[in-house]
């Protein structure tokens, strides 16, 4: 079983490197290259949220993304932001469903560009961690959502295939480029 753990500042382009962390430790895992734009696009959406909440309720502290090769795939986004959902913050607000996904989606980009503005508020950062969430239930299907007096978090599994070492490839066969 192999763990990475990665903790970086609340800066957007650090969620690319959380990206790319994932996408190898999915294929390390056995995950089937089918799912891993889904594994991408859940880290990245799971990590954005992150930044986002960071960047309004405490900029300076660090996001932490723990992703572990254990029967499958599990990755986990940590923030820090205390207690959000006392705080007004609900981690999964009511007013959007998943019916709502393809605008919700396309609203993403525009609350994501709104978000690099100066004076963010907390209900923009609400909506947009809403949409994320939206989209990483859509993309995996075992998802943990929890908030706690420390911080928050997000955790995604995706299981390896039933067949005991299906998926995994051998180092010494792979391509070259």
């Amino acid at each position: 079983m192999a763990t990475v753990r990665l903790t970086f500042a609340a800066v957007p382009a650090q969620v690319r490197t959380a990206r790319l962390v994932a996408v190898a430790m999915a294929r390390h895992a056995g995950v089937a290259e089918a799912e891993l734009d889904d594994v991408r696009l859940a880290v990245g959406q799971a990590a954005v949220r992150a930044v986002q909440l960071h960047q309004v309720h405490c900029p300076g502290a660090a996001i932490t993304v723990l992703l572990e090769d254990t029967d499958g795939l599990v990755v986990t986004v940590l923030d820090r932001v205390p207690d959000a959902a006392a705080s007004g913050m609900e981690p999964f607000p009511g007013a959007l469903s998943t019916s709502d996904l393809p605008s919700a989606v396309a609203s993403s980009a525009i609350v994501a560009g709104a978000l690099a503005a100066p004076g963010v508020t907390p209900e923009a950062v609400t909506v947009s961690a809403a949409v994320g969430l939206a989209v990483i239930t859509e993309l995996v299907e075992q998802v943990e959502v929890s908030d706690t007096p420390e911080g928050g978090s997000v955790r995604m599994r995706w299981p390896a295939p039933s067949a005991p070492g299906a998926g995994r490839r051998d180092p010494r066969h792979a391509p070259t480029r």
